[in-house]
């Protein structure tokens, strides 16, 4: 009998550059200000590396 194995996998990723504000958890992109719990909501209750 032969073995049958399928795997679907989905990767989610995002690039962000900018001014990061730790106090006001924003980070400005070119002059637009973006919430970091707005950007990273996708990710709620996943692993994430951040790299900085």
């Amino acid at each position: 009998m032969a073995n049958f194995v399928y795997k679907k996998t989905e990767t989610t990723s995002m690039k962000v550059v900018g001014i990061l504000d730790t106090d006001r958890m924003t980070i400005d992109v070119d002059g637009d200000e973006k919430s970091l719990a707005t950007l990273l909501s996708d990710f709620n209750g996943g692993c994430m590396e951040i790299n900085i």
